[in-house]
């Protein structure tokens, strides 16, 4: 598996598809090539989306959630 993420800008990378084809498997294994280029951390949002209790996470609270992690909003 070969990632193709541009080392010398910031990029976007978006990951589409039905449940269950293993899109979050893919966005994993991609994170865990990276990691070496990420050198102040990690974030991770779970967005909830087929969970049995809890509604999936809105846009609004996912980014709170994100600027919270980067300790951009507190």
């Amino acid at each position: 598996m070969r990632v193709m993420i541009p080392a010398d800008r910031p990029a976007v990378v978006v990951v589409t598809g039905t449940a269950g084809v293993g899109k979050t498997a893919l966005a994993v294994r991609c994170a865990h090539r990276v990691v070496d280029r990420f050198p102040d951390g990690q974030l991770h949002l779970n967005l909830r989306g087929f969970h049995e209790r809890q509604e999936a996470l809105g846009t609004e609270e996912a980014l709170s959630d994100l600027l919270s992690g980067l300790i951009v909003l507190s």
